[in-house]
């Protein structure tokens, strides 16, 4: 293993490699094998290839496909060598450092120096000798992997001996770091600086898991560690061994197997190796015994794999869209696979799958699947050749009558007719794809036509498609289709209150693009006024036009609208005409004929509009989207809606350049006879009048739109209305004036406050069950008038049932929030605030008749909370705070009241008094926070009714009585007993009068009273501070149980010979006298 077999720094530096041995003994495959002479295996040497012009190159490494097999074959062979002959260079450098020592002793101090540089030469002279700096320079450039394990090496040097161990510690280092390889890893390995001590043990460390040891000399050892090489020092004992060394003993090769025999000499280039010396006695105890024969290398792998299997893509016939392309397939697991396409490969996993993702150019292409196994083998090609076509076709669109646009940027048009056309340069177009506002379809065609295409915006797109299925970018082109882009919107014909010549006209552009309006003519059909248009009208904007009479030259203070610039202050002529006259807005291009974009026709005094010129107010059109020429698309201005002033200050009545009062009204006939939807995109709107929903139609609100009202504006429905709002987009009914909401609508900045009664309420009348409210707002309503017999509210229910009322809101009312009148509509999750302060007998709720259930709403600064009257009502779980009183119940058979409470009320409690059944009716008191109060007038049950308090029941008497003709039933409990006490009494922790702590008082003939014929059961109760706890009459009988009477003038009244049906732990305390009559 000398220059001769191997590579030397000087043969492998140019890539290409020319040697003399050994020699190619044949070719297979490519490759040029040999014997090798140690093993006598068959081995890799070279390969040859074929590079342009047809010459034939030898080469280690097949870069085209990463081929290193050669290295591989090569680092095999070296590193069955390596050990042995690291280890005779290790060997002779005992020796002549042992001679270099018993010299320096001999010559003593006065010739350390030269000693030493004499051991430095004669190492550097050994290493000139040897292969070994050659050999790992190629083994660090050409890269490959070995497994053998190198031995580290242990040697004892003297002092003088430390400039010739530096030297040798870079080969041994390098010769010890010998482990895994890769290409480049491998370089020179500074050493480390050795100091001069007596004694120093240098050990070069390969590390290892549990090597052996060889001694070979006192007190150092040559071990396989594995891992990279490391040079360790450590001190040798304070007193200096001066007993000479003998002879080095042999050095072993420490391969991994044991046992492992001596080494053979090494070869040519790597120095000798020597006797092997007895090592002395207490050396032997270190000593390992020679190993046995290493076991025969294994055999060369020169199997290839299989061929890789490509699974997908399954159809190479069909054409890729798309350059980058995954292929899977499987080999043989951990087979490595690549192509002559890219450098790019991927590994087989343990299952044999892989997957590769390659980028391929346009076009067809052949390529070569590869799988290599460990040992570099290659299999022989799969090959397939597939098609890329990913390059995408062009469009172009193209719309005839765009080119007469009213706009330069985009396509607005009058017409309501289009002609296409469109192209691609791709020669493989397959077919188009033609859009109209995202919806699709496919032809062939290269042109169409639409017409009768309706006012509005249109977004069309073609997209080409190619045989591949190449989808082209979209061509698109939005047009905008108004027949009346620009209307005639208001005419101030009668001018202002300041003067009737102060006229102006406001036109309205409805599109969403600046038009230009050059070519644009405004006139009368006696071409007085003729008005040239000049300049542009803003999308969805205005454009005014005032009147400038001839002694007329500052526009702030003499145009007919004050504060708002006009567009075009220029003359009338002789004005527009009182009686009315026919109005036209044309344009005219170049080339064709005037068209006709709007007309007012000519009606008389302005279509009714002008029977009082003295108001000066202007006629506006309702709708915009309406033709101009519809006589029911006009109105005139309004008191209520107001922009601007005129030159003396007076507001005038109309709104220029600003939506007209007419396009907010709720609708344009007060008498709503058609299904109609209030749009959130045209919020606010506005009632002024009466409006009448007619039955069987319905009246249906976005969410997020308000309608505010002025005057007696309201609305009456026999038929349905549906105000579904959200939380986020709640619907408001409000205030003309209320700028909260829709803004400032009647434009005076916000110099009236809305107040309670602007407007008058929303009466559903007989609908039917559609109706609903939800997540709706009512501001400000409630206006009524004295002596009117309609019940009053701002929301006003009778008869029916609407299908929900939820999370709504009733404030600032001037009356009743809501009032339901004979309804059992359920009303719940809403707030009443701040309704009929200051109105005596409102409230925010009110419930005559029917059977609603009022549940988890909220009360608060009510003139007072919740009214029931003569229902059945079910009220639970509302809370109360701040109104005048809680709740007044007044209630009905069936009625149900629990879970009510709050706090800082006029009256904290639940007041009954005048409560009143007859016939078969039944009144249930359950437990609230609340108490139950009869405050001003006592309460009266017929022969046949029934009054019942549930356990947990606090009833609170004033000066009045409870009276019962039929039937009482106290259900009280021992952990919650029925209490029925006076109305100051607040030792229950309520204090209904709001005056503080206090205790109960007698007044007045408080008490319950049991007439003649009633029945009564009581069953754990308190009965405190009465006039008469219990009074019964000579025909109504005693059953009384777990009952305790407190602070009363008497307990029991009752004339002798009352019956008595029982009278169980009875207790009295405080009272002025217990019972009337003996108990039991």
């Amino acid at each position: 293993y000398s220059n001769e077999n191997f590579f030397s720094r000087d043969s492998i530096g140019g890539g290409t490699f020319h040697y003399k041995e050994p020699s190619v003994k044949e070719y297979i495959d490519g490759y040029g094998y040999t014997v090798d002479f140690l093993s006598n295996e068959r081995v890799k040497l070279v390969k040859k290839i074929i590079v342009e012009d047809g010459l034939v190159e030898l080469v280690l490494v097949d870069e085209r496909i990463n081929d290193s097999s050669i290295l591989s074959s090569y680092f095999d062979r070296l590193s069955r060598q390596v050990i042995p002959v690291g280890a005779g260079v290790i060997d002779l450098f005992f020796k002549e450092a042992e001679a270099a020592r018993r010299e320096y002793e001999a010559t003593q101090a006065l010739r350390r120096e030269e000693e030493t540089a004499k051991a430095s030469a004669l190492v550097e002279s050994l290493q000139k000798k040897s292969t070994l700096g050659e050999i790992f320079y190629g083994f660090g450039a050409l890269a490959g992997n070995t497994s053998r394990g190198v031995a580290g090496a242990v040697a004892r040097a003297g002092s003088g001996l430390v400039s010739g161990a530096r030297r040798l510690a870079q080969d041994v280092r390098t010769l010890a770091s010998i482990g895994t390889f890769s290409a480049g890893t491998v370089g020179t390995i500074a050493t480390e600086e050795v100091k001069e001590t007596g004694g120093a043990i240098i050990t070069f460390v390969q590390k290892s898991p549990s090597p052996p040891a060889l001694l070979v000399g006192p007190g150092a050892s040559l071990g396989l560690r594995g891992g990279a090489g490391e040079v360790q020092t450590s001190a040798s004992p304070a007193t200096r061994d001066e007993t000479p060394l003998p002879a080095p003993p042999p050095i072993f090769s420490l391969l991994p197997a044991a046992p492992v025999p001596q080494p053979p000499p090494p070869p040519p280039g790597f120095g000798g190796g020597g006797g092997a010396p007895v090592p002395r006695a207490e050396e032997n105890q270190n000593a390992v015994a020679p190993p046995s024969p290493s076991p025969s290398p294994p055999a060369l792998d020169t199997t290839p794999p299989v061929a890789p299997n490509i699974t997908s893509p399954s159809d190479f016939s069909a054409t890729f869209t798309n350059p980058l392309i995954t292929f899977r397939g499987t080999a043989e697991p951990s087979a490595r696979i690549g192509t002559d396409l890219s450098a790019a490969t991927t590994t087989a996993d343990g299952s044999g799958t892989w997957s590769l993702p390659l980028s391929f150019p346009q076009g067809t292409t052949t390529v070569q699947f590869f799988a290599s196994d460990a040992a570099n083998n290659r299999s022989p090609a799969t090959t397939t050749t597939l098609f890329v076509d990913s390059a995408l076709p062009d469009v172009t669109l193209s719309i005839a009558e765009c080119t007469a646009s009213l706009v330069g940027a985009g396509c607005l048009l009058t017409a309501p007719t289009l002609s296409f056309s469109w192209s691609s340069s791709a020669a493989d177009v397959s077919h188009f794809i033609f859009s109209q506002n995202n919806v699709s379809t496919t032809t062939a065609a290269t042109t169409t036509a639409l017409a009768g295409l309706s006012d509005g915006v249109y977004e069309f797109s073609i997209r080409a498609v190619d045989r591949a299925g190449n989808e082209s970018p979209a061509a698109t082109q939005r047009v905008e289709i108004a027949r009346s882009p620009i209307v005639i919107n208001e005419i101030a014909w009668n001018g202002s209150p300041a003067s009737p010549s102060d006229e102006w006209i406001e036109l309205h552009n409805r599109t969403g693009s600046d038009i230009p309006l050059d070519g644009w003519t405004l006139y009368a059909d006696d071409f007085s006024p003729y008005l040239p248009l000049s300049g542009s009208i803003p999308a969805q904007g205005f454009y005014l036009i005032e009147r400038k009479n001839s002694s007329d030259s500052d526009e702030a203070t003499q145009s007919p609208v004050i504060g708002i610039p006009a567009d075009l202050w220029t003359s009338f002529g002789v004005g527009l005409k009182n009686s009315g006259e026919r109005l036209l807005l044309v344009r005219a291009r170049a080339g064709t004929a005037t068209t006709t974009v709007d007309e007012v026709p000519q009606c008389v005094r302005w279509c009714g509009y002008g029977d009082d010129p003295s108001r000066a107010f202007s006629m506006e059109r309702i709708s915009p989207r309406r033709a101009g020429t519809d006589l029911e698309n006009w109105r005139s201005g309004s008191v209520h809606v107001r922009v601007g002033t005129d030159v003396s200050g007076t507001p005038l009545s109309a709104t220029p350049k600003r939506r007209n009062a007419a396009n907010h009204l709720l609708s344009t006939s007060t008498s709503i006879a058609a299904n109609i939807t209030l749009l959130a995109s045209e919020s606010p709107y506005f009632a002024d009048a009466p409006f009448t929903i007619q039955p069987g139609v319905m009246l249906s609100i976005e969410p997020g739109v308000t309608v505010k009202f002025a005057g007696g504006g309201n609305i009456t429905s026999y038929g349905d209305i549906v105000a579904s709002g959200r939380a986020d987009a709640p619907i408001v009914f409000t205030s003309i004036y209320d700028d909260a909401h829709g803004g400032d609508l009647n434009g005076d900045s916000g110099a009236t406050v809305p107040q309670a009664g602007d407007w008058s309420r929303i009466f559903l009348n007989g609908a039917s069950a559609a109706s609903r409210f939800e997540y709706s707002t009512f501001r400000y309503g409630g206006r009524y008038f004295l002596g009117s017999p309609e019940p009053v509210g701002t929301l006003l229910i009778s008869g029916f049932s609407p299908s929900s009322l939820s999370h709504l809101v009733f404030e600032f009312s001037k009356t009743n929030g809501i009032n339901l009148v004979h309804s059992s509509s359920t009303v719940s999750d809403s707030a009443f605030r701040d309704n009929a302060v200051g109105a005596a007998g409102s409230y925010g709720a009110v419930a005559f008749g029917g059977a609603p259930t009022i549940e988890a709403n909220s009360f608060e600064r009510n003139g007072g909370g919740m009214y029931i009257s003569d229902s059945n009502a079910r009220v639970s779980g509302n809370t109360f705070t701040g109104n005048g009183e809680a709740i007044r119940y007044r209630g009905g058979s069936g009625g149900h009241v629990a879970g009510n409470g709050g706090s800082g009320n006029g009256k904290n409690s639940i007041l009954i008094g005048g409560l009143a059944l007859d016939g078969n009716a039944t009144t249930t008191l359950s437990a609230n926070v609340l108490p139950y109060v009869v405050d001003d007038v006592s309460i009266h049950f017929g022969a046949n009714a029934a009054l019942i308090l549930e356990e947990g029941v606090v009833l609170k008497i004033s000066r009045e009585r409870v009276v019962v003709n039929g039937h009482l039933e106290v259900r009280g409990s021992a952990s919650a007993p029925v209490i029925v006490t006076n109305i100051s009494d607040d030792s229950d922790g309520t204090d209904v009068v709001g005056d503080g702590p206090s205790m109960g008082m007698l007044t007045g003939d408080q008490g319950i009273y049991l007439e003649l014929g009633s029945t009564s059961i009581v069953r754990n109760a308190v009965i405190r501070w009465m006039r008469r706890g219990l009074s019964y009459t000579i025909d109504s009988p005693i059953d009384i149980a777990n009952v305790s009477f407190e602070n009363n003038e008497v307990g029991i009244l009752a004339p002798a010979g009352t019956p008595i049906v029982g009278a169980t732990n009875i207790i009295f305390s405080n009272n002025a006298a217990t019972s009337t009559i003996p108990l039991p």
